[in-house]
């Protein structure tokens, strides 16, 4: 039976992966199926791309994978979604990560340690300390800054936060739909930040309209949402600045180097943007009013874009 490249290359990697291979061995089999899925991705026409990550999802190289805590969270979607903040928890090496790697195989360990070291795995982790970054900026400007994560997972960032940790934050709120990472925040940081269980609807619906915050961010939330949605929403935020505040949003780019792996592999499916659509949405923030400004960069390898939106 003729087999498509992408095929033998899962078949081509199988081999390789159970064949005993060193971390440095395994991290150069990634990085070349991470360059040929990223290809295949690139050539196929949509409904062929999606017909084989439908064929490698059901592939025996996807059992290997799973031994993987992090790849296995992705792909069983225990929470109904892939993107979950014990799956970012995993990529931080934060949380429970300890507990599922001692109660994984060697071999996972393993896969573990290559597939979070992937350029879009730095990327976030890098893009952690770019948010515990901001917030500690944010007290340097503002005496007792008011603070809004959306989307907040965890709120890991608090933990790297110099300012939080000198008691120099006012107010910090956090918004997640998953009620279990609200109890997450709960418990790590009890009353020391304002959680609000919720999906960003209540922002769109204007529930939520609080014009008084000085920080704003969402750091994996446009990931996941479609152009017209992501500029009504920017449209929300920058409302609720204070003068002087600042909304910064970020965004897997449209180019990252693992988009084939995460879609072929493990099922993970983002909104992937360029700089000049994160510069669209940006610019959408005109239709509510002047005095606003914005500031464009990437991070680490280019996986993720940001954009940082001042209020003048």
């Amino acid at each position: 039976m003729y087999l498509e490249p992408a095929d033998r290359l899962l078949d081509q990697t199988l081999a390789s992966l159970k064949g005993g291979a060193s971390l440095e061995e395994q991290l150069a089999v990634l990085s070349a199926m991470d360059a040929a899925l990223l290809m295949a991705r690139s050539y196929m026409q949509p409904p062929k791309w999606r017909d084989f990550c439908a064929r490698a999802q059901r592939h025996p190289l996807i059992e290997i994978f799973k031994q993987d805590p992090f790849v296995s969270r992705v792909v069983e979607k225990p929470r109904g979604y892939p993107g979950d903040a014990t799956m970012i928890d995993l990529i931080y090496g934060t949380g429970s990560t300890s507990e599922r790697l001692r109660d994984t195989t060697a071999l996972g360990r393993k896969v573990y340690n290559a597939t979070t070291s992937t350029f879009a795995a730095q990327a976030v982790r890098e893009r952690l300390g770019v948010l515990a970054k901001l917030v500690d900026d944010a007290a340097a400007r503002v005496a007792e800054p008011a603070i809004f994560a959306v989307a907040a997972g965890h709120l890991r960032e608090a933990d790297l936060s110099t300012a939080f940790a000198s008691g120099t934050v006012g107010r910090w709120v956090a918004l997640d739909q998953d009620e279990e990472s609200i109890a997450e925040i709960k418990y790590n940081y009890g009353g020391r930040i304002e959680t609000i269980s919720s999906s960003i609807s209540a922002i769109l619906k204007g529930q939520i309209a609080d014009s008084n915050f000085d920080l704003i961010y969402a750091a994996g939330l446009y990931d996941y949402l479609p152009t017209r949605m992501a500029c009504r929403l920017t449209q929300k935020l920058a409302t609720m600045l204070r003068p002087g505040g600042t909304l910064m949003f970020a965004n897997f780019a449209s180019d990252v180097w693992n988009a084939g792996f995460m879609e072929a592999v493990m099922d993970w499916h983002l909104i992937l943007r360029s700089q000049a659509e994160m510069c669209e949405i940006a610019a959408s923030v005109a239709e509510v009013g002047n005095g606003f400004s914005a500031t464009h960069w990437s991070g680490i390898g280019g996986a993720i874009h940001y954009c940082e939106i001042k209020r003048q």
